[in-house]
């Protein structure tokens, strides 16, 4: 999945502008993207390397307190997703750092919404009220 790193030959920076740029960002990130399955009480993500990893979404109110809070927030996934998913330290340590750093928002986000989902208060998951008469 990883191209060497060549230079092609048909780059033409002299046409090069914003837009360009922007439109490259978009298809990079979209190449790179990971893809997410939440299936209670796991979010499962593929990355772009090809691999599987499970993370919980029922966490505890000390999940996160064995993570060093000096440490970056990429050596912090990598952390998680090392304690998750035991014997997978040699594939956690090749995957991309945008790939990893892209997991742990993700699942922050993830987190987020099943708790507002266990309020009644995720937008998905809330039931339209009559209004008042």
């Amino acid at each position: 999945m990883v191209q060497k790193n060549t230079i092609p030959d048909d780059l033409n920076f002299d046409a090069a502008d914003k837009a360009s740029y922007d439109e490259g960002i978009v298809q990079a990130g979209k190449a790179l993207e990971n893809r997410y399955i939440v299936r209670f009480p796991s979010l499962y993500v593929k990355t772009y390397l090809g691999n599987t990893y499970r993370l919980p979404l029922a966490v505890k109110a000390d999940y996160f307190d064995s993570e060093d809070n000096d440490a970056s927030p990429l050596e912090q996934i990598k952390s998680v997703l090392a304690r998750e998913n035991p014997g997978k330290k040699k594939e956690i340590d090749r995957e991309l750092s945008v790939t990893l750093l892209a997991i742990g928002d993700r699942y922050a986000d993830v987190i987020a919404a099943v708790q507002m989902a266990s309020l009644g208060k995720f937008k998905a998951s809330s039931v339209i009220s009559k209004p008042a008469e």
